[in-house]
């Protein structure tokens, strides 16, 4: 039995989110006692069919990270050392309620911060977004290319940035943002804002994906594992040179294409098209660069849509016969 009060623990704040379930599960797995800190808690069947998770090592915590106090006082409960603050209010909605966007997004991020500053939390990665370069030219992007996000979104992500910039400058916090493109790969997921995961599901039920954005849309898939892959390299990587780092494949697809891909492994896939560019959504118009993540926390993609499509319809496919 894990005497929580003594062993350091991880915070996952929206840890019942996508990448979150995914982070909680590699971390369990490894042997770090993990604090999902959370709106809403999924039943424990629903997290059953998708994840192997380690119980005795994670603990589900209903909580808003606008509730500082509340944060505060689990933070110091739990001996709390490391947090991942991925909870946010993703494009659509931030564009529809931007005073909702800007607490959470950015006053939650501040929360997270003070509560790491008074606390002594040891490390705190913040997953950020390609949405602060905005529409960028086709050409590869590094981390200094010119930020004008136009987005309230991408706005946000930049703000909460700049917040974990100056804290860390100020008072020494080891702060780590991560700048992520559109991730896809099996897990609980709302497929309205992952094509991907949608298009396969679409497939496996014998319906058409019907998409919004045009075919010719451009974007960067990067499977969910190497998220995970990424904030586990930022976790175990103390004080690296840089604080902002791209995490991506360095590679451009579209939408058509993927659709392509899944086909080859399930024929009768069929994906209509819409004419919305979706830039709003997805502004990057070139690869993020991700020459720094390699260099500095050792950070290299294993998935391509070639190997990390089939992969996630493989785990779909074995779910839906259990």
């Amino acid at each position: 039995m894990i005497t929580w009060v003594v062993y350091m623990s991880t915070l996952i704040t929206g840890g019942c989110g996508y990448l979150g379930l995914a982070l909680m599960e590699k971390l369990s797995r490894k042997e770090f006692n993990v604090l999902a800190y959370d709106l809403s808690i999924p039943r424990l069947n629903d997290l059953r069919n998708y994840y192997d998770l380690d119980f005795t090592r994670i603990k589900f915590i209903k909580g808003d990270i606008l509730e500082f106090h509340r944060l505060l006082e689990v933070v110091k409960r739990f001996n709390v050392k490391n947090i991942v603050h991925t909870a946010t209010v993703l494009t659509l909605e931030s564009e529809e309620n931007p005073p909702r966007a800007f607490r959470i997004n950015v006053e939650g991020t501040l929360n997270v911060l003070e509560a790491a500053r008074l606390m002594d939390v040891e490390k705190v990665v913040f997953t950020s977004s390609e949405a602060v370069y905005g529409v960028t030219e086709n050409v590869l992007i590094d981390e200094d290319y010119p930020k004008k996000p136009i987005s309230i979104y991408g706005v946000t992500k930049l703000a909460s940035e700049y917040l974990g910039l100056k804290y860390s400058e100020l008072y020494g916090l080891d702060f780590i943002a991560l700048r992520i493109p559109m991730m896809y790969g099996f897990g609980l997921s709302y497929t309205g804002t992952r094509p991907i995961n949608y298009i396969i599901e679409s497939a496996i039920k014998g319906e058409p994906a019907v998409l919004k954005f045009s075919g010719e849309m451009k974007v960067e898939p990067l499977h969910v594992l190497d998220a995970v892959q990424a904030v586990e390299s930022s976790l175990k990587t103390r004080k690296p040179r840089s604080k902002v780092y791209n995490i991506g494949i360095s590679k451009m697809y579209s939408l058509r294409e993927i659709c392509d891909i899944v086909k080859e492994h399930l024929p009768s896939t069929q994906c209509v098209f819409g004419d919305d560019p979706g830039t709003m959504i997805y502004p990057a118009r070139g690869p993020l660069s991700i020459r720094r993540a390699r260099e500095e926390l050792g950070y290299q993609p294993i998935y391509l849509p070639e190997n990390g499509i089939p992969e996630t319809i493989e785990k779909y496919m074995k779910r839906r016969h259990q």
